[in-house]
């Protein structure tokens, strides 16, 4: 049985985590405490969690101090930041590092067990977790990297799910306005972006992944039926990871993932 301190602002969100996890009960003991970061260091103290739930909505004082004590005395424990997209840049600088997973409202419970299950390094049974990608995929597998496939065109998505599927969490969004929005939920290891969409370009996706702080980290693989690679190269701002000329090669794409994936 592993030990879960859930923490935030006691409400209707914070008992539907805790109901919700109670379905895992056989192998996670879930206790629950207030934001209050006194509160939360006793608990620490008695229950000694493996993991910490910390779900920040609603909270509006002392995240900072929550954030920083976990950071500067509790190194070992992993904790996942249940937030909102809008405050979550409140607290971004604070959890920039592995010790943090965050999940956005509204996610399921299932999700937040995987993730879970994930940080205690133990198995999920159920094997796949549901998510809308806007495309078919029953579930992703969360020992899996996540790739996002950003194209406009419905055949190669379909192409590419088919080649990627089998070692890969994959999901899709077919314009360069679609992934922005899915890139924060998704948060992939990887994007492999079309160069050349109707409506946002692959160029434009690029540099707006560029210059959001939160995104830029995220490495690119340009699709792109441009054979001339200086062509593509030369307009934009900062070098991409990658370059993959369609019609895609299934073995050059999938070595060319695993290289980039290597660092990451």
């Amino acid at each position: 049985m592993r030990k879960i301190l859930l923490a935030g602002q006691m409400g209707e969100i914070v008992r539907s985590i805790s109901e919700g996890l109670s379905a895992y009960s056989d192998d996670f003991n879930v206790q629950i405490c207030s934001e209050d970061i006194e509160l939360i260091k006793s608990m620490e103290h008695i229950v000694k969690p493996e993991l910490i739930i910390y779900c920040q909505i609603g909270v509006e004082e002392k995240d900072d101090e929550f954030f920083l004590w976990v950071k500067e005395s509790k190194r070992h424990i992993p904790v996942i930041v249940i937030t909102t997209r809008d405050d979550y840049l409140k607290i971004a600088e604070l959890v920039d590092d592995d010790q943090f997973d965050v999940l956005y409202r509204p996610v399921s419970t299932k999700v937040i067990a995987g993730k879970c299950y994930d940080r205690l390094g133990m198995k999920f049974e159920s094997g796949t977790l549901s998510f809308d990608s806007g495309y078919a995929n029953e579930g992703y597998d969360i020992s899996k990297k996540r790739i996002l496939v950003v194209d406009d065109s419905a055949i190669f998505l379909r192409s590419a799910k088919a080649m990627l599927e089998a070692k890969y969490e994959v999901f899709f969004a077919n314009s360069g306005e679609k992934a922005l929005e899915q890139i924060p939920k998704k948060r992939p290891h990887l994007i492999l972006l079309d160069y050349e969409m109707g409506g946002m370009s692959g160029k434009e996706t690029y540099e707006a992944i560029l210059a959001d702080e939160y995104m830029r980290d995220i490495p690119v693989i340009f699709l792109t039926g441009i054979s001339d690679k200086s062509k593509v190269y030369g307009v934009l701002k900062s070098i991409p990871a990658g370059y993959v000329l369609k019609p895609v090669d299934k073995e050059f794409l999938l070595s060319e993932i695993e290289r980039v994936l290597e660092f990451v």
